[in-house]
Order: structure tokens, then C-alpha cells, then sequence
């Protein structure tokens, strides 16, 4: 299929192509990232990448099916539909500030919430997706409206334990808490797992610091004990 849409691109017929991937996105089971990595590449070639997305995300919303994995791929590139529209998209792009990417994505949300299934993976990756668009408070908001869904479900679980282990040191032992029942979680990644270690060492260094009265130490980036969050593009 990922060649078939591949030959359609080449043939500048991107509406047919567009069809063919959407076929392929519909199918249930991973098709792996050489085909998504080959169907985007057709349409980036000839700068119809929007075309793309923008085809997906409104079928999507109209309630067609798109395997988890693909729409991962596809909400890592949602900006794309507006990149004519944006005043300044370099310094857009340079920021990491996507206001109308940010719009869609929480009209997105609430369509995700309806239609998730038992992990969490549409709602998983468009909260992901905002973190990435530095809306990490949006994310703590939502775990505090929807406390239940964020806890039980595990994609979401892990986005939200995320963002906690990245906040402020108030929010250090939120995080050991809320990542402390990952033994119960189906489907826990260890990138998560290791969030928790680092959470309970800062919160134990935090400890030290009130105690003696001396700054944590923070792990540096690349290094062991560095945050880390499981790979959505």
C-alpha cells in the first residue's frame, strides 16, 4: 500500500494518493514505520503533506478509524495544515508555539475521550503532542478534571506522570506518587519506570536540601538518571 500511494505522488495525483493512505491507516494492526515513514516522504516530496494530515484528522473526527501508531504520526504533524496561515511559522517553529495547532488539538481531545480504546492511545498522544507545544500545564489541569481517566487508562497514566516529573520541585512527590502503582498498569513502558526512580531520588534530595539546607543535584541530559518519555514520532 505505502508503495502504491508512493507511485499515485509521483503521478501527481494526491487526492487518490491521499485515499490509499488513509486505507492503509485504517488497518488494524501496526504496519510499521517504514510504511508511514514511505507515505509521508511522498507527499513531503512534493510539499502535500498538509493535504495529508489535514484529510486525516477530518475523517478522523467524522469517526473513521485510524490505527493508534498511525495517528501518533499524524497528530506529530498537525501544524503542518496551517503553515501558510501562521504570521511568522520560522519563529513558530523555532519556539515550539503552535497557537491554531494547539486549538485543533484540544477540539481533538474531546473526540479522543469518546472514542479511546482500553490504553488511552488517542487521548495519550494528543497530550503528548501538547506537552510538546509547551502546554504541560493544560496536561496537569486535565489529570485534575479527569482524574479517573487519567489514572486508569495507561497511555494517559504516562503522559501525566511525565509531565509531573518534569514540573517544579513542588510537583516532585505528585509524581512519585502518581507513578507509584505502576505494578497495576497493563501495558507500562519502562521509560516510565524509570521517571519513578528519578522522581523518588529528587524528592529524596529535596529532603536533603530542606534538612542541610543545600541545592539538589539534577541528573544532566543524555546522562544516567535523565528524564526520558517514550518515543510518539
Amino acid at each position: 500500500m505505502a508503495r502504491r500511494v508512493a507511485l499515485k505522488a509521483d503521478q501527481q495525483d494526491f487526492n487518490q494518493a491521499a485515499q490509499v493512505a488513509m486505507k492503509m491507516f485504517q488497518l488494524r494492526y501496526d504496519v510499521g514505520q517504514w510504511c508511514q515513514g514511505t507515505v509521508l516522504q511522498s507527499f513531503k516530496n512534493y510539499n502535500q503533506l498538509p493535504l495529508l494530515i489535514s484529510t486525516a484528522v477530518d475523517e478522523w473526527e467524522k469517526g473513521t478509524y485510524i490505527e493508534p501508531n498511525c495517528f501518533k504520526r499524524i497528530v506529530g504533524l498537525v501544524h503542518l495544515i496551517w503553515r501558510t496561515e501562521m504570521w511568522f511559522p520560522r519563529l513558530c517553529k523555532m519556539l515550539g508555539i503552535f497557537p491554531e495547532a494547539i486549538k485543533r488539538l484540544r477540539q481533538m481531545l474531546e473526540v479522543a475521550m469518546q472514542r479511546d480504546d482500553q490504553m488511552g492511545s488517542y487521548t495519550a498522544a494528543i497530550l503528548s503532542r501538547l506537552d510538546d507545544y509547551k502546554q504541560r500545564n493544560f496536561l496537569i489541569e486535565f489529570a485534575k478534571r479527569h482524574t479517573e481517566l487519567a489514572q486508569t487508562k495507561t497511555a494517559i497514566w504516562q503522559i501525566i506522570g511525565f509531565a509531573y516529573v518534569t514540573g517544579n520541585k513542588k510537583e516532585i512527590e505528585k509524581a512519585r506518587q502518581w507513578l507509584a502503582p505502576w505494578r497495576y498498569h497493563d501495558g507500562c513502558e519502562l521509560w516510565i519506570v524509570s521517571n519513578l526512580i528519578i522522581a523518588i531520588e529528587r524528592s529524596r534530595q529535596l529532603k536533603l536540601k530542606h534538612e542541610r539546607g543545600r541545592e539538589p543535584g539534577r541528573p544532566a541530559a543524555g546522562q544516567p538518571g535523565s528524564i526520558c518519555r517514550g518515543k510518539i514520532l
